[in-house]
């Protein structure tokens, strides 16, 4: 997992996904306010990749992202080098 601008200049289609949200809707899941399903119902969450092999990783997807929830951080991104 990584947590920038998708570097890869073309995806997998069938292995590789991207999924992009505001900081504040990433905390918002990682608080449990709402799971990613939701968060791509209502726009809050893009999606670009192959939706099936997704949907079977939504639920450790979630648990994931409640899990770094728990831990203290910045609100916003570091800068990167360069």
């Amino acid at each position: 997992m990584y947590g920038g601008k998708a570097e890869t200049a073309k995806l997998d289609q069938k292995a590789d996904y991207v999924m992009d949200a505001e900081t504040t809707r990433w905390q918002e899941m990682g608080r449990g306010e709402y799971g990613p399903m939701r968060a791509m119902m209502f726009g809050r969450l893009s999606f670009d990749g192959p939706m099936g092999e997704a949907m079977g990783n939504m639920g450790p997807f979630e648990s994931f992202l409640l899990l770094v929830g728990k831990v203290p951080g910045a609100t916003a991104c570091p800068k990167q080098p360069g």
